[in-house]
């Protein structure tokens, strides 16, 4: 079937393939038909065969559960689109409501809607207390329906599921937390799953795999340390465009080695074989604490083996109730017998398979509490599919005095793969045990280049990765502290967004800006943020005006973020800045400030004058319990320094 106008903007084949069901924006006609057939706005079906062609919901049903004339029911469309059971009994779909929400400016507002196969029980599901729904999935067997939504007003997403009559509803995440793979943000416009029985759900690029009944997680993708001369992390926080089997035992996603295109990734949960992946076994964490601000380091060491591929990288990363830390730093393990005279510092035996780093610490900011230390092994094949496996050892914790008597080693994962499930349970005090096996394994697919072209394809950066100004990047090897030297907390200020008098950058401006990226410059960064380590360049001091002109800069434009006016912010940006970090411009030109609690709060650290004029400084930022660090050159315009280049970004 065509349309005259491209007015179909949601489709879902039914989990048996028999049915399609499809959403129509609005009124329109079939095309090739004469006299021109008409065709409502609304939800419809069709079998698979093209025969059979329903509506189930269209303006009258809407304008009836709405409480307005058929010719009132609004358009069929939404952030997001519809789903439906594995049977095609059950539908859910996003759409439009009559509701004007204040926090746009008078738009309306989405709901997410229900609907049997037959066309009864319309319902709403959600609304119209949101400003959007931004994504939408139910479970193959049609009883849970999971959400991401969106208040304008506040900023707020949340995520969570409700019973497809209606009951039951639980929220499982918020953006006031940090997800892997997408920082403060929850996926929108990209599908979340649920499994076929709603147990489980897969929240998007997030990777982040919850139980829907307790609120448990279990991150799939964690990426963790590594040196500049490896090639781009199988496994990194988060799994892009993420997609899952029924079961929730096997996930699809999307991995690009840098400067290459876009392969997919195949992850497995305990399974029954590694194939090529290296088996991870023996772990043990010495002592299984470590002392606040830096004041200790924890020994952590795993075997590792593989029989048909080369060792890639051995690496680790502490998570604080089942999620990254970024407060906790650790470094690559090795098999480099480097430690030979010391067993407390490294590793002892070089190549006997058992890799050691004794590089675990906390900096100024870890909470104290019980943590876990996921350990990931990447290898590559001689055929060049690369594959990784990942464990979870514990217990461990952070600690404010040293724990009694030494607490004995941390012991992780039997060498047997179990066929269940990893537990969903996050550790909750001295005596967890392994939490979970994963194996990834990466396959080539397809090149998205045609075989005879000798020029390789531009690089893309994923969305998941895309570069801004306040989103954690990749982890980055750290070396233990000599010391605390850790800047306190309070070093920050956060700019209140009064402090923003910069005259607003025009929308149209923006949005041509982040219609002509520059791709190399991006790839340039992106190159840098995967490098371990981050330096300012060489460079002269700068006398006290200049360094505080530099800071006014980054206090205005952190004022101006906080006022939720990203168009000012952008003001003090050059254009080239902005289309190597792939400006995202707002919605609308309307100023949405960010609630007190969620403000960021910066400092700059560094500021030094380059042998080309221009000046690089260093500046943090601290938003969401986060704090990203950012190198930027800036040049001098008129009365005011201007960020001209981003020269690298890190999470720490």
């Amino acid at each position: 079937m065509a349309l005259d106008s491209g007015e179909i903007n949601a489709v879902r084949i039914t989990g048996d393939g028999r049915t399609v069901v499809f959403r129509i924006y609005r009124d329109t006609t079939i095309r090739n038909t004469s006299p021109s057939q008409p065709i409502a706005r609304g939800i419809w079906v069709i079998n698979a065969d093209g025969s059979g062609m329903r509506q189930l919901v269209g303006p009258a049903e809407m304008g009836a559960l709405l409480g307005v004339t058929p010719e009132e029911a609004p358009f069929f469309g939404g952030s997001s689109g519809l789903d439906s059971s594995a049977n095609g009994a059950q539908i859910v779909f996003t759409s439009l409501t009559a509701d004007v929400d204040p926090a746009t400016g008078g738009g309306v507002r989405e709901a997410l809607f229900a609907v049997n196969a037959d066309g009864a029980g319309l319902r709403r599901l959600l609304g119209p207390t949101s400003t959007f729904v931004q994504a939408n999935a139910i479970s193959g067997d049609g009883a849970t329906v999971a959400y991401v939504t969106l208040d304008f007003g506040t900023g707020l997403q949340e995520a969570g599921v409700i019973g497809f009559d209606g009951g039951g509803q639980r929220a499982l995440t918020d953006s006031t937390s940090i997800h892997p793979g997408t920082g403060a943000n929850l996926p929108s416009g990209e599908r979340i799953q649920l499994s076929q029985d709603g147990s489980r759900l897969l929240l998007g690029s997030t990777g982040l795999l919850y139980d829907t009944a307790s609120g448990d997680v279990l991150a799939l993708g964690i990426g963790t340390p590594g040196f500049s001369t490896d090639p781009t992390p199988l496994v990194s926080d988060g799994l892009y465009r993420a997609t899952m089997n029924a079961e929730a035992t096997r996930m699809l996603s999307l991995f690009q080695p840098l400067g290459e295109p876009y392969q997919l990734s195949r992850l497995d949960l305990n399974p029954t074989e590694l194939g090529g992946a290296p088996s991870v076994t023996d772990a043990s964490l010495t002592p299984a604490f470590i002392l606040t601000e830096g004041r200790s380091t924890a020994l952590v060491s795993a075997r590792v083996s593989t029989t048909t591929a080369s060792i890639v990288r051995v690496s680790s990363r502490v998570l604080r109730e089942a999620l990254p830390d970024d407060n906790t730093r650790t470094s690559p393990l090795l098999d480099d017998g480097a430690s030979a005279t010391d067993a407390t510092t490294g590793d002892v035996t070089a190549g006997d398979g058992l890799f050691t780093s004794a590089g675990i610490y906390t900096d100024c900011c870890a909470e104290v509490g019980p943590r876990t230390v996921r350990i990931k092994a990447e290898a590559q094949a001689a055929d060049g599919l690369r594959h990784a496996t990942a464990i979870d050892a514990g217990p461990f914790q952070v600690s404010t005095e040293p724990v009694e008597g030494g607490p004995p080693p941390a012991t992780a994962i039997a060498t047997a793969l179990p066929v269940t499930p990893a537990p969903m349970t996050p550790p909750s005090g001295g005596d967890a045990a392994a939490l979970a096996t994963i194996a990834a394994q990466a396959t080539r697919i397809a090149e998205l280049e045609a075989p005879s072209r000798a020029t390789p394809p531009v690089v893309t950066t994923p969305p998941g990765a895309l570069i801004t100004p306040t989103v954690p990047p990749p982890d980055i090897a750290a070396s233990p502290p000599a010391g605390i030297g850790t800047p306190s907390p309070a070093d920050f200020l956060i700019p209140d967004p009064s402090e923003c008098t910069i005259t607003p950058r025009g929308l149209d401006a923006i949005q041509a800006l982040a219609a002509t990226p520059d791709v190399a410059a991006s790839d340039v960064l992106l190159s840098a943020m995967v490098t371990p380590g981050l330096d300012i360049p060489a460079g002269q001091p700068v006398d006290a005006a200049t360094a505080e002109a530099i800071r006014v800069t980054y206090r205005q434009m952190t004022a101006c973020f906080n006022a939720g006016s990203d168009l000012a912010a952008y003001a003090l940006w050059t254009d080239d800045a902005l289309r190597q970090i792939r400006v995202q411009p707002p919605e609308t030109d309307a100023v949405n400030p960010i609630p007190a609690e969620k403000q960021t709060a910066v400092r700059v650290t560094e500021i030094r004058l380059l042998p080309d004029g221009r000046l690089a400084a260093m500046r943090e930022e601290r938003s969401a319990g986060a704090t990203t660090a950012i190198v930027q050159v800036l040049v001098r315009q008129d009365d005011r320094y201007l960020i001209d280049e981003t020269l690298d970004l890190a999470s720490g």
